[in-house]
């Protein structure tokens, strides 16, 4: 294999492994926001006094 198809290849590689990257994070922004929102809605009584 030429060294620019193995470079070719190595950057495919990297590409994917950082899309599975983003994709981890997008989906632990998600969860953290969706245990924001838990929160906001347990504390929302609080906030009203009482």
């Amino acid at each position: 294999m030429k060294p620019e198809q193995q470079e070719i290849e190595r950057l495919r590689r990297e590409v994917a492994k950082l899309k599975a990257e983003r994709d981890i994070l997008k989906k632990l922004s998600s969860a953290k926001a969706r245990l924001r929102g838990v929160e906001t809605a347990l504390c929302y009584p609080l906030w009203l006094g009482g």
